[in-house]
């Protein structure tokens, strides 16, 4: 979440009639704030940190302490106890859906460090999930190399995905060596192969997991990540080849994880039991092989939602989080049953649903522009062009007439606009004058937002989309210095859609 205010298209309100509620619809935070942000009586914006009772805390409050102390912006606040409270609903949620349908194993959460490496994140994430079994992931040299200072036991799992070389798979085969669980996931065949040699040459009997490539993939901007088209992920006729090898080595008992992974954010929770099932059939038929694959790794893309609700937008997700554990263990234990083989061990890689609510990006408003409005007392000189008096006498239409109807409002507007584009004609050309122009302009947002207050006040059931554009077209635009690097681009914000709302009133 961020600080600035350029609120969304809703209706004009009365200031002293604003109510917390209100700020609370204008802005969605019930949609996205998932009960950790709320607008306290104040008119401020609170967190409440574990959603338990704990006493929530005004993010104001902080903001101004800050500026006391003379800390510039932006600056970015961290709440620890949220991450502490996702932690325990992601596997309250598992532990409660193994229980309800008698799921015969256990469930286990991985964290992708990739998702934020802060080590006091991290530490984190495993003091909270210590009752739980959390482990940990990695996706490349310099996380693996960060994950294995935190391996403080040798019970702690760590998945290692991505593209992996000899230097990397060294490392993974030392950590073996040494007791730790490590699990590398192999992407490609040719690190099967790889990683098998290297194992040979240290006498180690290594374990491994295989990344399917599923036919089935999700949406949006993370499609790629599952699917034909995905460059992750071994396909069916390389998983067989390697099941070949595997009996010729007789090490089949180093195949002990199945993995996929359909993107970062799964929206449509049918997409996610379509997936789980496609894998829990090769995981079963595996097993049915004589393959001990040991656990079902589902991957990251548990959602979060960034907009005002669940389906339809574009951000958003479809379902909740006792409902994304629910369809997990169902759909794996429903494959299991028919086809008679031992439930897996169920592990999950979700990383944006245990941090996203934990940090706020507050920044400075720098400034504002608003629509320059004509003073309520004004009237055309004689010398003033016609334009300008036609501009008034239109806002005085719309200003006197006790009641108009929507059709009235529409044509009043149309007249507004043409004659502001008469006006930027006539300039464009050199036959208006700057001063007569800045006239004509103030003039036409004047009229923009006596007819945007009178459509707000009509109670019919229709009105043209023109009048309802009205009150995106009259917003504020405020501006904000978002750059939390100053001097670097800040690459990891460009595409991404996050919430943003003034802290106060």
């Amino acid at each position: 979440m961020n600080e600035t205010s350029a609120p969304p298209a809703a209706p004009t309100l009365d200031a002293s009639t604003w109510t917390p509620d209100d700020a609370e619809e204008r802005y969605h935070v019930r949609g996205w704030g998932d009960g950790y942000f709320f607008v306290n009586e104040a008119g401020e914006v609170a967190v409440r940190p574990d959603r338990n009772g704990q006493a929530p805390v005004s993010i104001y409050e902080i903001v101004r302490h800050l500026q006391e102390e003379q800390v510039p912006f932006p600056v970015l606040i961290r709440f620890q106890d949220v991450i502490r409270g996702r932690v325990q609903q992601l596997n309250e949620a598992f532990r409660d859906a193994i229980a309800e349908l008698g799921y015969r194993n256990r469930y286990t959460g991985v964290y992708p460090i990739k998702v934020n490496q802060l080590h006091e994140v991290v530490e984190e994430v495993l003091e909270a999930g210590k009752p739980y079994g959390m482990g940990l992931e990695c996706g490349s040299k310099t996380e693996l190399v960060a994950a294995l200072a935190h391996l403080e036991d040798d019970e702690t799992l760590l998945i290692c995905n991505g593209y992996k070389d000899g230097t990397m798979l060294q490392l993974i085969l030392s950590g073996q060596q040494l007791g730790k669980n490590i699990i590398p996931v192999l992407e490609k065949y040719d690190e099967f192969e790889h990683l098998m040699k290297l194992a040979r040459a240290r006498k180690l009997r290594t374990r491994f997991g295989v990344r399917v490539r599923l036919t089935t993939s999700g949406a949006g901007r993370w499609a790629d990540s599952g699917g034909d088209l995905s460059k992750f992920g071994i396909s069916i006729p390389e998983l067989l080849t390697l099941l070949d090898r595997l009996e010729e080595m007789d090490r089949l008992d180093a195949f002990t994880l199945l993995h996929f992974h359909l993107g970062s954010q799964i929206a449509n929770i049918q997409t996610l039991k379509k997936a789980v099932k496609e894998i829990t059939q090769i995981y079963a038929q595996l097993r049915q092989r004589g393959v001990p694959i040991q656990y079902l790794d589902v991957g990251g893309g548990l959602g979060v939602n960034y907009e005002a609700d669940f389906a339809g937008m574009n951000e958003g997700i479809n379902y909740t989080l006792q409902e994304y554990a629910n369809a997990v263990v169902h759909s794996v234990m429903e494959v299991c049953e028919a086809e008679q083989v031992e439930h897996p061990a169920i592990l999950s890689e979700s990383g944006r649903a245990i941090t996203a609510h934990h940090s706020v990006l507050i920044v400075e408003v720098l400034g504002a522009y608003r629509k320059n409005e004509i003073d309520p007392d004004f009237v055309p000189a004689e010398t003033d062009h016609a334009l300008v008096h036609e501009l008034f006498a239109t806002w005085q239409w719309v200003r006197e007439t006790p009641a108009m109807r929507p059709a009235e409002l529409l044509e009043a507007y149309h007249d507004a606009v043409e004659k502001r584009q008469q006006a930027d004609s006539l300039f464009s050309f050199g036959y208006l004058r700057i001063e007569q122009k800045a006239l004509a302009e103030r003039l036409y947002w004047s009229i923009c937002r006596t007819i945007n207050a009178r459509v707000q006040r009509l109670d019919v059931d229709w009105l043209p989309n023109e009048l309802l554009a009205l009150n995106e077209h009259l917003v504020d635009q405020y501006l904000c210095d978002f750059s939390v690097f100053q001097s670097v681009l800040d690459h990891w914000a460009i595409g991404q859609r996050f919430p943003i709302m003034p802290i106060h009133r």
